[in-house]
């Protein structure tokens, strides 16, 4: 499956800076600005809405392969976190997440769109990395 080539329509409005949002326009797929605590400590979580329309794939924790343009795929984590006595659930990219943002040198201001691609049963997600203009904020 190809990548996103024209980020036109990538505004900044249509993200939110430090967590992943699902786009009402281009379903399947959720967008992220990376902040310096998504590159050096914490994970993201993936949007509700993005979940509960993807059952079948994030019901459960599973590794995940997240492909760039390149080609070249990073296994990670989707973690399936329950709490309040497993009432609530969040989805994270957890483990392999900091490795992508060091190899692919992922900085804070860049934007990243993340498309859902099933390879059998294997969910993969291509992403585009929009890189920042201001360097690191």
């Amino acid at each position: 499956m190809a990548l996103a080539t024209d980020v036109n329509d990538m505004s900044d409005d249509s993200f939110i800076e430090g967590s992943i949002t699902s786009p009402r326009t281009i379903p399947p797929n959720f967008r992220l600005i990376i902040t310096s605590k998504l590159v050096t400590g914490m994970f993201p979580a993936v949007d509700e809405s993005f979940v509960a329309n993807h059952p079948d794939v994030l019901q459960h924790s599973v590794i995940v392969r997240i492909r760039v343009r390149t080609g070249y795929e990073y296994p990670c984590l989707l973690y399936k976190y329950q709490y309040y006595y497993g009432m609530n659930t969040k989805i994270y990219l957890d483990t392999g997440w900091h490795s992508f943002c060091t190899f692919e040198n992922i900085r804070a201001g860049d934007k990243l769109q993340f498309f859902l691609v099933l390879l059998g049963n294997i969910p993969i997600f291509n992403v585009e990395i929009i890189r920042s203009q201001q360097g690191n904020i």
